[in-house]
């Protein structure tokens, strides 16, 4: 019996090996070119420098190509997944049965295969939106000689997709707010068809088919300029998780797609040291392995300063996320755009933003209020 066990380790060890062998010989002579189970293009190894060995890098590139390019990998990430989401919630089903109606598991809720977030009621809001109307409206009124614009991003928690009941947070803020009706205006979205188009799935923010609409009616608003045009559309191959899906163990994904343009020359200082805004360039050149929203269109800095040394309005944008994808597009319609996110401004500058001074010594001419439900009911956005 002791004889028969020993053959059978013996014999387990020699398989073993020679899968490893195998998958060591396939890495390097004959790598895969897609990993299609995961919708990207493979790892492979990465020459041997002294460099790369130093850093690490080398050796990163190792473990990421056999992950993806051993005998049975994909089996084994099949099988992990499948366990996770079995354990999480019943993912596949969620994807593979489209329903209209809301499902929900373990907290997160899905419509037609996709992660939102559901739509709450506006009483428990509109103390928040007063509060922040008053907080507007006094700034507004302080300041006559500034031209005010609004603009409110609808997403999913401003709807039912079911039975297409809006919040009406937007427009009962708008309401109160002491700004021209023509200098207001709601990025609306009235079905989940529109939802699914111009948002992410597994994050919450708006793709770039999304942003760009957000851009053409920004700038419609402030100046009526022609918008940039697009001149191609950039599918990177790379996959992230959002903010939606991180309890999800990173397997439901978006891939990182832009929008590209030929963006007019100008300087850009974010928290008040000479650097580029997101890093759509590096993207497009290959440079980004990992990806995310924010990395690739630009961070919620306190302050991101944008100069195109041409005539024309200071335009001072306070928002939050969102605007980190048309940032860039709208400076290129200004002398200098001034972009405050004040979560984040104290941090940077060690004070508080003080509107009244900083509209004085920047010229300011235009004031544009950009965001989500929660931009306008948040005390962290009270200017």
């Amino acid at each position: 019996m002791q004889n028969k066990i020993s053959k059978i380790n013996r014999a387990f060890f020699l398989l073993l090996v020679f899968i490893l062998l195998a998958g060591l010989l396939t890495t390097v002579f004959f790598p895969d070119e897609i990993n299609y189970y995961e919708n990207r293009y493979a790892n492979k190894l990465s020459p041997l420098t002294g460099a790369a060995y130093a850093d690490g890098s080398f050796q990163d590139a190792m473990e990421s190509a056999l992950s993806d390019q051993v005998q049975f990998s994909r089996l084994a990430k099949k099988c992990y997944n499948y366990a996770l989401a079995s354990s999480a919630v019943p993912f596949v089903s969620l994807l593979e049965n489209s329903t209209h109606d809301y499902v929900y598991s373990n907290g997160i809720a899905f419509y037609e295969g996709k992660i939102v977030y559901t739509q709450t009621g506006l009483d428990w809001r509109k103390d928040a939106l007063d509060a922040k109307a008053e907080n507007l409206n006094a700034a507004i009124a302080a300041h006559p000689e500034l031209e005010f614009y609004a603009y409110y991003i609808e997403k999913d928690t401003d709807i039912n997709f079911t039975t297409g009941q809006k919040l009406g947070a937007s427009q009962y803020m708008f309401s109160m707010l002491n700004i021209p009706q023509e200098r207001k205006v709601i990025y609306e979205i009235d079905s989940f068809k529109d939802f699914d188009e111009r948002f992410y799935d597994t994050d919450h923010h708006w793709n770039y088919i999304g942003s760009y609409e957000g851009y053409k009616d920004i700038i419609s608003l402030l100046s009526g300029d022609e918008p940039l045009e697009p001149t191609d559309v950039f599918h990177s191959g790379l996959r992230f998780a959002g903010s939606k899906a991180m309890s999800l163990g990173k397997f439901y994904t978006d891939e990182m797609s832009i929008y590209l343009f030929d963006y007019p020359p100008m300087t850009i200082t974010v928290n008040g040291q000479q650097a580029d805004y997101g890093q759509q360039d590096k993207l497009v050149n290959g440079e980004l392995t990992q990806v995310s929203y924010g990395a690739v269109y630009g961070g919620d800095d306190g302050e991101v300063v944008f100069d195109t040394g041409k005539d024309g309005d200071n335009i001072l944008i306070i928002g939050e996320s969102y605007d980190n994808a048309v940032l860039k597009l709208l400076a290129g319609h200004f002398s200098k755009t001034y972009s405050i996110d004040l979560r984040n401004y104290e941090a940077a500058f060690g004070k508080k933003f003080d509107f009244d001074e900083y509209v004085s010594q920047h010229d300011i001419t235009k004031v544009l209020l950009i965001g989500n439900v929660d931009y306008y009911v948040a005390d962290e956005f009270m200017i």
